[in-house]
């Protein structure tokens, strides 16, 4: 059983994952068949990849323009390598799914741009089908 404090502002919680699942505060979510969690937090951490991701480009393009810090620094050599391991992962990717995924979490958009190709329903569904097939070639644990 692991055990973590999170701190959010004044208030601390506790969490503990065991074999069953997690458990915040005495309530425990139970993870799916394979450890693998819901789709939400699927999307979560895509979110978060896609924020990395975009800032990392700029900082990458302003660095290439001489703008910020220098092209030997390990933080553009990091940004470099991060940025090269999310784009092989979506080039292995089915087109359709790279398409969904980066114009969702990779690219800046519109709010609810997919309503000119998908209903919300089929999009939904795609878009799972699609970060499943992402997180597999970047070896996440959904």
């Amino acid at each position: 059983m692991k055990n973590s404090k999170t701190t959010t502002g004044k208030q601390t919680k506790s969490v503990k994952q065991n074999d069953e699942g997690i458990q915040k505060d005495g309530k425990t979510k139970q993870l799916k068949k394979g450890g693998s969690v819901d789709p939400e937090h699927m999307e979560k951490v895509a979110m978060y990849i896609g924020a990395m991701y975009r800032q990392s480009k700029i900082r990458v393009d302003l660095a290439t323009h001489g703008a910020m810090y220098d092209i030997a620094s390990p933080l553009f050599q990091n940004d470099c390598a991060f940025i090269a391991s999310v784009d092989k992962a979506l080039v292995a990717c089915h087109s359709e799914h790279q398409q969904l995924l980066r114009r969702q979490y990779f690219e800046d958009h519109e709010p609810k741009w997919y309503l000119v190709y998908y209903t919300e329903t089929s999009f939904k569904r795609k878009l799972k089908q699609a970060l499943a097939e992402f997180f597999a070639y970047m070896k996440i644990d959904k």
